[in-house]
């Protein structure tokens, strides 16, 4: 920024190097790209009062039409960060990051908002056909976009259900201020309203394109790549900004949907799976009526949810009855969370642009997020560059978030060069252009060489294109060559092209729809071999699936996009035999006898299962559907015995039992055998394993660097 002029010398702030310079005017054009930002106040020239104006060495200044303004972007620090990054499409670092949530909460964090996430599964299964009902509740520290006040059924301020999702848009001016509150958090914003067919541009994170399919009834269908939706079709009936239209089905590639109900005051009251199956939800809390309390799932099993005195979520407790809960600072951030395994403590703190959480664990362990601009150590540049990507390569130093993991906060707290470190893109769209974007530029681990990424569309390397996914990803490998792999996409946002860093081409060639691939093919000196052909039906599924020897396997399916038989290139038919719900009854080989057949349990799960041979395995599960015992035709058995979320036992079919202990943060530490010989572990503190004790006391160790990599056993 020049902010003044003394001595035919300008005088310039540069807040990427948090640095003070005196310029002459030459070497101020020859550095900059001749496009300057000037307020209207800021000088006599005629044309100063428009916004941007260019000079080329030796021209006169112009002004710059609106369309050339919007290809200038400025560089390194950004004013702020992307508030609607918070979906479950942006990426995670620390603690449990996507792993299961099943029966007890775990957290995460939002890596370029630094913005904690805490999520957990307490009910929910898995039909035969159309899509599972997991019930998922998440809490998002920085959630951007909820009201102030809700009017619709909640879970509280920063918690959201992957079931709770609406569109808002302003009836008055049809195809615009539409966004999307999206089914677990974050929100997308849409542009491009074609009205005569009702689609909006894709999304850049997704390629999911939102289209309004009614007026009256107003609906609108968010369309996956997959051939999958999601249908929005209960309205609040507002007549004026925001109108809120909420998620009324979502349904599968094949056509079937879990249906979503709601009460007159827009409360969700029951979800109908593709078999008619319903789970309902409570509102039982007389201060809060639109918050939710109970969950129950088709079974009968229940979760419940309890909230403070401000209608703050506190705790959740699951099918089995293990709590999760939840203390707050004065407003609505969340500094720990109990389980059964311990105390989890979150710090947060925000100066500025530069933002940090810090966790600590049960153990006493910690890791930290931070995202900052300049941070110490950090080069403007990087070096060495891969070749054959477009790379920007200045003010690496900015637009970083920095990962720490538990070794890291032991050897090198607050040293940012042994920190993961993300590198973000500059936001190319509104609203929030110039911001901060929730896609990566680069990535770089300690002691390995950066790692980076295009993208389709890009403007420049500097900024995101129009989709999210990357085209290209290069870096130099330590014997200075580089590694770069190609990818290419349709309109739908699947893959069409690959290229490996050896230079070999895979080609998926699409259906008009842009989703079944028909055919693959391998580019070779000589053309391409056909690697694949197949065909569809309606529901996106393969009708015939030929090999690159031209064996064709042919497939049926019943009304739900169920396999009902498969004939091998042989003639060979197998059958799929399913009863009126859609549980698979038994598989029929081509000789007419039965391969398999199967019974279930009244929630759904396999119960037996009976070979050709006719010997019949009966099984049983506890309410989180964990398997807890096989029983074989002769009366033994196998049996696992679970503590919270592990397995402590497991005995076999002749009663010899195995015992395993685990520490608070579930790393296993010791085994026991059923001659009670123990196998003793230990771990790093990010759970990299350290040592190994035999049950003679023989000790074999693994040392390890930052990043966790073995470097000596």
């Amino acid at each position: 920024t020049i902010v003044g002029e003394a001595g035919g010398r300008y005088h310039i702030k540069d807040a990427a190097q948090g640095r003070d310079y005196w310029m002459t005017p030459e070497a101020v054009r020859a550095e900059s790209s001749g496009y300057f930002l000037i307020p209207a106040k800021a000088s006599a020239h005629p044309q100063a009062n428009q916004p941007i104006l260019a000079q080329t060495m030796g021209s006169p200044w112009r002004r710059v039409a609106l369309s050339e303004a919007g290809r200038i972007f400025g560089a390194g620090i950004t004013p702020g960060n992307n508030p609607d990054d918070t979906s479950n499409d942006d990426p995670d670092v620390a603690g449990c990051g996507a792993c299961g949530s099943s029966g007890m909460a775990q957290y995460s964090v939002k890596a370029m908002l630094v913005s904690l996430s805490l999520h957990d599964t307490p009910v929910g299964y898995a039909p035969p056909k159309g899509p599972a009902v997991p019930f998922t509740i998440v809490y998002s520290q920085r959630e951007a976009n909820q009201p102030a006040n809700f009017t619709f059924g909640n879970l509280g301020q920063k918690w959201i259900s992957n079931w709770f999702a609406y569109v808002q848009d302003d009836p008055t001016s049809p195809g615009n201020s539409v966004t999307i509150a999206l089914r677990g958090g974050g929100t997308r914003h849409y542009a491009g309203f074609n009205a005569t067919t009702g689609a909006f541009s894709p999304e850049e994170r997704t390629a999911a394109q939102l289209v309004k399919v009614s007026d009256s009834p107003v609906t609108y269908e968010r369309r996956m790549p997959d051939g999958s939706k999601e249908v929005y079709g209960a309205s609040d009936n507002s007549t004026y900004f925001p109108r809120r239209i909420f998620l009324t089905q979502v349904v599968d590639p094949t056509g079937n949907a879990v249906t979503l109900d709601y009460d007159s005051q827009m409360r969700l009251t029951t979800l109908t799976d593709a078999l008619g199956q319903k789970t309902t939800l409570t509102y039982s809390n007389a201060q809060y009526p639109l918050q939710v309390t109970e969950i129950t799932d088709p079974f009968g099993r229940a979760a419940s949810i309890a909230y403070d005195s401000s209608g703050r979520l506190i705790d959740i407790t699951d099918v089995l009855g293990m709590h999760s809960q939840f203390t707050y600072d004065g407003g609505t951030f969340i500094t720990a969370m109990t389980t059964p395994y311990g105390t989890t403590q979150f710090a947060s703190g925000d100066s500025g642009t530069t933002r940090w959480l810090e966790i600590t664990d049960p153990q006493g362990r910690k890791e930290r997020v931070e995202f900052r601009h300049n941070a110490p150590g950090i080069p403007f540049s990087d070096s060495p560059v891969p070749q054959g990507i477009n790379t920007f390569n200045a003010y690496i130093n900015s637009r970083d978030t920095f990962f720490w993991d538990k070794t890291a906060m032991e050897h090198a707290p607050g040293d940012y060069t042994q920190a993961h470190i993300y590198h973000w893109l500059h936001n190319a769209a509104q609203p929030y252009y110039g911001l901060t974007a929730g896609v990566l530029e680069s990535v770089k681990s300690p002691l390995e060489h950066r790692i980076w990424f295009n993208y389709p569309n890009q403007s420049w390397a500097g900024a995101n294109g129009g989709y999210d996914k990357p085209s290209a990803i290069a870096r130099v490998l330590a014997d200075g060559r580089t590694q770069l792999t190609r990818i290419s996409y349709n309109t739908e946002g699947n893959i069409t092209q690959t290229v490996d860093p050896l230079g070999r081409t895979v080609n998926l060639i699409y259906a008009a729809n842009g989703v079944d691939v028909v055919e693959v093919t391998r580019n070779t000196s000589a053309g391409a071999d056909v690697l694949a052909r197949l065909t569809y039906n309606a529901q996106h599924e393969p009708l015939t699936y030929s090999d690159a020897a031209g064996q064709t396997t042919a497939y049926t399916y019943n009304g739900a996009g169920q396999r009902t038989s498969m004939t091998d290139p042989l003639g060979q038919v197998t059958t799929y035999v399913y009863d009126a719900k859609g549980y698979l009854q038994k598989v029929v080989n081509a000789d007419g006898k039965t391969r398999n057949s199967y019974t279930y349990d009244g929630f759904g799960r396999v119960a037996s299962s009976t070979d050709s041979e006719g010997h019949t395995l009966r099984y049983s599960y506890d309410a989180l559907n964990r398997l807890t015992t096989v029983t074989y035709p002769d009366g033994t058995s196998r049996t696992v015995t679970w503590d919270k979320l592990d397995p402590v036992a497991t005995t076999d079919r002749e009663g010899r039992t195995t015992t395993y202990a685990y520490d608070s943060v579930r790393d296993l530490i010791s085994k026991t055998d059923p001659m009670n010989q123990v196998t003793q572990y230990g771990y790093y503190a990010n759970g990299k394993l350290e040592s190994l004790t035999d049950p003679n006391g023989n000790t074999s160790t693994w040392a390890r660097d930052i990043e966790g990599r073995v470097s000596r056993d």
